[in-house]
């Protein structure tokens, strides 16, 4: 665990404290935190378990059921902050005071409330959660992704998505460098709240719409922070070194509203729940 105010210092000195240590390994999580580390530290795990059962110790549970942020290990983050031009994203805990309770008392839990991402060892931004929505199409390691369709405001179906594949494609036109997202998943319906998408096409197009406003909104934001969140950089430095030499310092092109030039999602939708669509099996009607 460390704390946001440690990490805008820069963390090569807390990895040479680590190295110096044979005893020490590096393959603990690592989380930020914006609040004491201390309280962090003191919230206990669930009906009584050791705090060593909570998301501190053991993320891969929640990531399962709900992906959202990638939990990362130290020394994948020093490989990562090592590698020129990489941003990293490190997610942050928060205590959640109110969502929990036990014999009528708030309990406090642990809860993933956002990323901080830092640019080789400096820190370039903290991002809440409710922004980084549109991480969890791109960041790979996710596991299970919901997302409500068309929008959140008035949502008509749930779709859960699984194993959402992400790449970028870069091109160069008229010397400006772009690239194009290109994402694969398969999805099912899990619930609904009206019948105004019932048509599997029409579902399929919308799910894949409400994806793809994510992701550009999560760009967005990258450019409002000045965080390559999408690692464009890191992309150009590994695959076009030339172009990314002569354009060093990289990050402040990329970092530009035309710098994604498309977005293309294939989704499959297999089921709604536990009836099989139709159009999958070779119709056409509707469900």
């Amino acid at each position: 665990m460390i704390s946001e105010s440690v990490l805008k210092e820069g963390i090569r000195g807390i990895y040479d404290s680590f190295s110096r240590y044979h005893e020490f390994r590096l393959t603990p999580w690592v989380y930020a935190t914006r609040e004491s580390v201390k309280d962090i530290f003191s919230v206990p795990g669930f009906f009584e378990r050791s705090p060593l059962s909570t998301i501190l110790h053991e993320p891969k549970g929640i990531h399962s059921q709900t992906s959202y942020v990638t939990s990362i290990r130290l020394q994948q983050l020093i490989r990562q902050i090592n590698e020129p031009g990489y941003t990293s994203c490190i997610p942050t805990l928060a205590i959640n005071k109110i969502q929990w309770s036990e014999k009528n008392k708030p309990e406090p839990k642990l809860m993933i409330d956002g990323a901080i991402f830092l640019k080789s060892d400096a820190f370039r931004s903290y991002i809440p959660l409710k922004e980084l929505s549109g991480l969890r199409w791109v960041q790979p390691g996710m596991i299970r992704v919901s997302i409500p369709v068309p929008d959140r405001k008035e949502p008509s179906v749930q779709i859960v998505v699984d194993n959402p594949k992400a790449s970028l494609k870069y091109m160069n036109r008229g010397g400006r460098p772009q690239y194009d997202v290109k994402m694969k998943a398969t999805g099912y319906a899990v619930s609904r709240t009206n019948n105004s998408l019932l048509n599997f096409r029409q579902l399929t197009s919308e799910t894949e719409k409400a994806i793809e406003v994510e992701i550009r909104n999560l760009f967005r934001t990258g450019i409002d922070k000045k965080t390559d969140i999408l690692n464009l950089e890191y992309n150009l430095f590994r695959y076009h070194y030339g172009e990314w030499k002569a354009m060093s310092p990289a990050e402040d092109g990329l970092l530009t509203d035309d710098a994604i030039h498309d977005i293309h999602i294939n989704l499959n939708i297999t089921h709604t729940s536990s009836e099989k669509n139709k159009s999958v099996q070779g119709g056409i009607g509707r469900h």
